[in-house]
């Protein structure tokens, strides 16, 4: 009998643990655009989680984030065949992801989602993470200087859309790691913005430190001085890190170097930032202001 006492003990000891997977706290939704009601789901049945309304985005837990519907699941409401829910997760966090609309009980209603959709700039490096109410662990990481659509708010949290490695992903950065700005996607209004002095403001310097571009086509760097040409992208051939609209040619010393070129305005003060990118994503983003 004696030999039974460790076994049984073990297997309570499994039930225990068992029984405390997803038993996370339903949390309460900040104040911003976003609100969440539980829904109960038929139990004991499984769903995919996508961090954005598709299927082949970005999926959390390594690619295999999933609901067990057994525990709560709130639910923001929907947008296309997709619902956007929030759960406990078996490591006793959140998840704020995606799962398909056809999952919801025929007798429930929810809201279609509503979001901002507008661009906006990275001015730090970040990590992006679906748990912002818990862990606040890395879904992505994304670099100072990067595009993203700014989709709504949460208290201190803005909640983006974004792509990486040609995934496309959703979740939430610090309000403060947003600029608002409108990015130039006309040429000769890029090359009238380009005109004017510029220093390094964020990431590793690309060509120089400090530029002065003149109208006539020379440039004047901390390090040399040359010439400089800008065009437009093709957008199904371009080849680099974050999809610039244009091509920065610089030439000094009798030699040439190519970066990618994202011009951006401020609304606050009418000033611009340059984003410059190197080809294949062999280089970090730069920015100069």
């Amino acid at each position: 009998m004696k030999k039974r006492i460790p076994l049984i003990f073990l297997l309570l000891m499994i039930l225990a643990a068992a029984n405390s997977i997803g038993e996370v706290a339903i949390p309460t939704i900040p104040d911003g655009d976003l609100s969440a009601k539980v829904i109960d789901f038929d139990k004991e049945r499984y769903y995919a989680v996508y961090s954005a309304p598709d299927d082949d985005s970005l999926r959390g837990a390594n690619g295999r984030a999933r609901v067990n519907t057994r525990d709560w699941v709130q639910v923001f409401g929907s947008d296309g065949s997709f619902l956007l829910v929030q759960y406990g997760t078996m490591e006793n966090r959140l998840r704020i992801g995606y799962i398909l609309k056809s999952a919801l009980p025929k007798e429930e209603q929810v809201i279609t989602l509503r979001f901002d959709n507008t661009p906006a700039i990275l001015n730090t490096d970040i990590v992006v993470t679906d748990d912002p109410l818990s862990s606040k662990s890395e879904l992505v990481k994304l670099s100072a200087g990067e595009q993203v659509t700014h989709l709504a708010n949460m208290s201190e949290w803005c909640y983006i859309e974004g792509a990486q490695n040609e995934k496309r992903f959703r979740g939430f950065v610090p309000a403060s790691a947003l600029m608002d700005c409108k990015t130039i996607t006309d040429l000769e209004e890029a090359k009238r913005a380009l005109a004017g002095a510029w220093s390094l403001v964020a990431g590793k310097g690309i060509a120089a430190e400090a530029f002065s571009f003149s109208a006539d086509g020379t440039v004047i760097s901390s390090q040399w001085n040359g010439t400089w040409t800008l065009h437009r992208l093709d957008a199904g051939t371009n080849p680099y890190l974050n999809a610039p609209e244009f091509e920065l040619s610089l030439t000094h010393n009798g030699q040439s170097e190519r970066h990618g070129l994202r011009v951006c305005v401020k609304p606050d003060d009418g000033s611009s930032i340059l984003i410059l990118s190197g080809e294949n994503g062999s280089r970090n983003l730069t920015k100069y202001e």
